[in-house]
């Protein structure tokens, strides 16, 4: 399944589905996922009590985070830039280069993700969204 439906569609359905009927809901998620499907639906569950466009922004920085910088820092830890495969051979080669991670505000997409990811959750949790514009936006995130 690919990241936005799972976190604008699913997690949104899973979250709706667990506040009309939790035991049913618990009954059917698999437990491979458990973990993972119930962190995020409190996430969710947290923003949609809150009610507020802020909190938004700010889990959209989380997941810019996630994405962008702390999932890499995790690829660079157990495959380091001098990891070497079975045969020897430099592991970051060829197609397979290393990634960068990616620091918040050196590029104006940062504030597009953070603006797009975080007006998407208003509207999916029924939480008005902020007229402001990105810079306005970026300064709640900060």
């Amino acid at each position: 399944m690919d990241r936005f439906n799972e976190l604008f569609v699913e997690d949104i359905k899973n979250l709706k589905t667990y506040v009309e009927d939790p035991e049913a809901f618990m009954k059917e998620l698999p437990d491979n996922t458990k973990f993972d499907t119930l962190e995020r639906m409190e996430a969710l569950g947290n923003l949609k009590l809150a009610n507020s466009f802020e909190r938004c922004v700010n889990r959209a920085k989380t997941l810019f985070y996630d994405y962008f910088c702390y999932s890499i820092r995790d690829i660079l830890a157990n495959y380091p830039l001098d990891h070497k495969n079975d045969n020897g051979g430099a592991f970051w080669s060829g197609a397979k280069r290393a990634p960068t991670e990616i620091e918040f505000g050196s590029d104006e997409f940062h504030a597009e993700f953070i603006e797009a990811t975080a007006k998407l959750y208003a509207r999916a949790l029924g939480i008005s969204t902020s007229d402001e514009n990105v810079e306005q936006i970026i300064r709640l995130a900060n």
